[in-house]
């Protein structure tokens, strides 16, 4: 049996005559009657016969068309689920994040993602930026939200948006409406990230005259520092802004210190439609997000 035929075998069962079918299927009514000989002669069954002049299928021919209907649904549901991976609808995407998008930035994504796209999953990792990208090199992630623009790892940087790190201090400490300039840290112990973070990189090199009081793993970390009155920290504006720091000053430092926010994936990968729509998602809430940090000035 060739695909023509079932095709214009399921036209015949389905309308009730050759002239219907071959009307369904944009051909001649004298092809389908061919192509259903055809068909008769290589099974060796007799599918249909004539009852007062109308065609009228056998009972090998309802045994025939069940199985044909069945293929038919099942092309349907093929053709569906072709439509929705087409939309991003379905998939699975496995998610990394550093850990100051894992709370309120990735849960507002994945509740914009499920309104719109319900039977996509997806696996989420909160780690630092160094294991992030150790897990994108080895296959072990689609996409990553990770701090820095990193040209030296075979990644494509999807997006790339600069953030300017704030100074994290007790109140009292330090000036509420003005940058946090050397002169303004100079008396009070600072709190460094390690080397190995992109932040702790770029503050280290900043302020290398100085000596770390603390050493921390991230954002957070820093904050609960300053909050402790053990040293000032340097924290990215999304961690300072998704959390209450009414007991803190988190200004921008001076001359301004800033630190990529990068959406990236492997290289040379072939992304799912259902990832780039989380993509897209992840910018527009960093974005929005964006427009709430503190400006800081080049003085």
């Amino acid at each position: 049996m060739r695909l023509r035929q079932i095709e214009m075998f399921h036209a015949v069962m389905t309308t009730g005559s050759t002239t219907a079918a071959a009307d369904r299927l944009g051909v001649t009514q004298p092809a389908v009657s061919a192509a259903l000989a055809r068909m008769q002669d290589e099974l060796g069954l007799t599918l249909f016969a004539r009852r007062s002049g109308r065609l009228a299928p056998t009972p090998e021919a309802d045994l025939l068309f069940r199985q044909v209907h069945a293929l038919y649904e099942d092309a349907d549901q093929l053709r569906r689920t072709a439509a929705r991976l087409a939309r991003g609808q379905i998939g699975h995407i496995r998610l990394g994040v550093v850990p100051a998008l894992g709370e309120s930035v990735v849960a507002q994504a994945l509740a914009r993602m499920r309104a719109v796209a319900a039977d996509v999953t997806i696996a989420i990792d909160v780690l630092n930026t160094h294991d992030l990208l150790h897990r994108l090199r080895n296959g072990r992630l689609d996409l990553a939200a990770v701090f820095g623009a990193p040209t030296h790892a075979p990644v494509e940087i999807l997006y790339s948006r600069p953030c300017p790190l704030l100074a994290v201090a007790p109140k009292g400490w330090i000036q509420e409406d003005a940058p946090a300039n050397d002169q303004a840290l100079a008396e009070w112990p600072l709190a460094f990230m390690r080397p190995t973070d992109p932040i702790g990189e770029l503050v280290i090199g900043r302020f290398a005259h100085r000596q770390s009081a603390v050493e921390v793993r991230s954002s957070l970390a820093a904050i609960a520092i300053a909050r402790a009155g053990v040293a000032i920290g340097v924290a990215d504006p999304i961690s300072v802004s998704e959390r209450p720091t009414t007991d803190l000053v988190a200004t921008p430092l001076d001359p301004p210190l800033e630190i990529a926010l990068s959406l990236v994936r492997e290289e040379g990968r072939t992304a799912a439609q259902a990832e780039d729509r989380l993509a897209r998602i992840l910018q527009d809430e960093i974005e929005t997000r964006a427009a709430r940090w503190p400006i800081a000035s080049a003085n």
